[in-house]
Formats: structure tokens, sequence, C-alpha cells
């Protein structure tokens, strides 16, 4: 089962209509209306992870209820801890993109395998210019960005002397 889908069965076990679960989202402060989320359980338009992260808090469930079984078909054992792990590490860099003044988009793939070379993201570098940024070039980025932190905090460390009382 897909996002897209898993998003329709969590909103109607809960009896939800698609104008109901878009006045919920609204009444947190996240606005949307009701085609928008209908084109989303349509695969008609792309999640972001923001609107994913509303309707998970609008339904009240966890935001891992939406990937169960979809990487079954990946063929990789994800346990809960290690997924929580990773959407973390995309909200942090995503958090990182805002703070620097980045527009992005996520793409969405359901069930469909992704490989290193599938674009996960899309960055606006410029209002007119954009890149997309692969799994691998995103894994390889998150790499030298934790590899970067750890030589600066080193170095700092080495000029710092710290007293703790």
């Amino acid at each position: 089962m897909n996002i897209k889908d898993k998003i329709r069965e969590l909103r109607t076990e809960k009896g939800l209509s698609t104008y109901k679960l878009a006045e919920i989202m609204t009444n947190n402060g996240f606005k949307i209306n009701q085609s928008t989320i209908s084109k989303i359980e349509t695969g008609r338009q792309k999640i972001d992870t923001d609107t994913l992260i509303a309707i998970a808090n609008a339904l009240n469930v966890p935001i891992d209820s939406f990937f169960e079984n979809v990487f079954q078909k990946w063929d990789i054992i994800y346990d809960s801890e290690k997924l929580a792990k990773e959407v973390k590490a995309m909200e942090s860099f995503e958090s990182l993109l805002k703070q620097y003044g980045y527009n992005f988009r996520m793409f969405s793939y359901g069930e469909e395998d992704i490989t290193n070379e599938d674009p996960i993201y899309e960055i606006y570098l410029t209002p007119k210019e954009s890149i997309e940024l692969t799994k691998g070039q995103y894994e390889e980025l998150m790499k030298e960005l934790r590899e970067f932190v750890d030589f600066k905090l080193h170095r700092l460390k080495g000029k710092q002397v710290n007293t703790i009382r």
C-alpha cells in the first residue's frame, strides 16, 4: 500500500470526509482545502513532508503509520527506531534548507523502488532555477555535513577550555 492509499484508509477508518480532514488541519494551523486532499489521495498531487506531518497530526496517528508495508516491497527491513531517525534527519535537512532561505519539494514514490539515482528533493536556488537532489546525492551531502560539523567541533575543542563547576 502506498502513502496516498494509506492516507485514505486512515481517514476513512476515522470516519472523516476529505472536507472534515481539511477543516481539522486548518483548525490546527495548517491551511489546506478539500480538493488538495482529494488530489493527494488520487495521486494527482504530490505530498510534501509538512503536509504529511499535518495530516498525521489531524488524524492523530504517528508519521510512520503512512510507511507500513511500503518498505516491504523494497525488501528492506526497517525497524521503527531507524525509520524515526531517518524522518528526523530529513526534517532537520528541510529545516536547514528553510533556515537558509531555500524552498523545496519532496518527491513521493509510494511503492515504487527508489534507487540512488532517483530524485527525492527539488531545491529551488532562485524562483526560476532549481536542482534535483537524488537519494544518493542526499546521502552523500548528509555524510559530508556530518564530517564537516565533526571537524569544526574538534577544531573548536582545541581552541577552548571549558571550566565545569
